[in-house]
């Protein structure tokens, strides 16, 4: 597309351009969208992270009408592109992101592009082969491979590189860009010129507790009486020490929300204090009482004990690896109770972890 000026308005264009020569290197700052729509960035199964939007361009935006035709000079829009800023945990922007990491970039189906080296505080990605704006909507997509990221915090916005009949280019970048907000379902504005660090996407931890089978070595009933009697009841051995951790997996790219409580509720239900779980034997209405101590393998602040109510848990983060596990030793204590007989004995755990509210 040409496109024919009025000298009045070449002035003004060119004001723009030789400021943003003197002081960004041809980037220029202009209103090239009328409005972005339908932005989503959410994390997928595999971990990558997908990213689209839909972006409007102002109409007519290099079409002047009902110009001098004896006083132009010819500006044709020649290339679209996009701008990304990545940022590190602390919000400092990051340098060194993993190009390859950037993937499936589309323009309307368009796919053919390359990405330049960090710049001015962002990446530029420009398209190889486009129709010169054959479309005042365009739609974006594109994948952020896993580990790619190290805060989960985007800002986008469109672009356009301009060239004169001398060849002479001009990077414009649209003044007001996209970033996603904490549910990564809204297209909250983002100022490429002045950009403040968007807030990362909240991303659900999605817990997955492994199932474990603990047995039990038999007890004797003349101790289990006596260390009853005593208050401190009797401490269970395990059959197999080294497979009797409770863990738990979760997401932690993205987890906002650090402090978690984790409930349990059992089969035979609580004892008449509501102190202790119960082992019911399987053919008699025999009961022993038993409590259960979680020894966390890193910090002590993650131990915690049930059956008392709800237990707080701080989850860890792992910025190498998006899934996270953590595991707990546990103990358990026996107590008999006026039924307690010989017997097999057993019960079923079920874990609940919910956010912690603070009050």
């Amino acid at each position: 597309m040409r496109v024919k000026m009025k000298i009045k308005k070449l002035f003004w264009l060119g004001l723009i351009f030789s400021s943003i020569t003197q002081a960004q290197e041809d980037f220029s700052f202009f209103p090239l969208s009328q409005h972005y729509s339908s932005c989503q960035m959410r994390l997928l199964a595999d971990q990558s992270i997908q990213i689209s939007f839909s972006v409007n361009f102002k109409k007519n935006l290099f079409d002047l009408k009902n110009i001098d035709t004896h006083r132009f000079m010819k500006i044709s829009p020649s290339k679209l592109s996009l701008y990304l800023f990545f940022y590190h945990l602390d919000g400092s922007p990051d340098h060194h992101i993993n190009l390859s990491g950037i993937q499936n970039i589309s323009f309307n189906g368009m796919t053919e592009f390359y990405i330049t080296p960090y710049i001015n505080n962002m990446y530029q990605v420009i398209l190889k082969k486009n129709p010169e704006f054959s479309s005042e909507q365009y739609h974006v997509q594109l994948t952020l491979l896993p580990n790619t990221l190290k805060r989960l915090s985007v800002g986008i916005a469109i672009g356009a590189i301009l060239k004169d009949s001398h060849q002479k280019k001009w990077h414009l970048i649209d003044h007001q860009g996209i970033s996603f907000g904490a549910s990564g379902q809204s297209c909250e504005p983002f100022y490429p010129k002045n950009p403040q660090v968007p807030v990362p996407l909240k991303i659900d931890p999605k817990f997955k507790l492994s199932s474990t089978l603990w047995k039990l070595k038999k007890v004797n009933l003349d101790k289990l009486r006596e260390k009853t009697d005593s208050g401190t009841g009797l401490k269970a051995e395990f059959m197999n020490t080294t497979q009797n951790k409770f863990c738990v997996n979760y997401v932690s790219l993205g987890t906002v929300a650090r402090k978690y409580r984790v409930s349990a509720r059992n089969q035979n239900g609580l004892d008449i204090t509501g102190q202790f779980f119960q082992l019911k034997e399987e053919k008699e209405n025999q009961l022993i009482h038993y409590k259960m101590d979680f020894y966390h393998e890193g910090p002590t602040k993650n131990d915690f004990s049930l059956p008392n109510g709800h237990q707080q848990i701080h989850l860890k983060k792992n910025d190498e690896n998006p899934i996270t596990q953590m595991c707990w030793a546990p103990d358990i204590t026996l107590f008999s109770s006026e039924s307690t007989d010989q017997g097999n004995y057993s019960d079923v755990l079920h874990f609940v972890i919910t956010p912690y509210l603070e009050e």
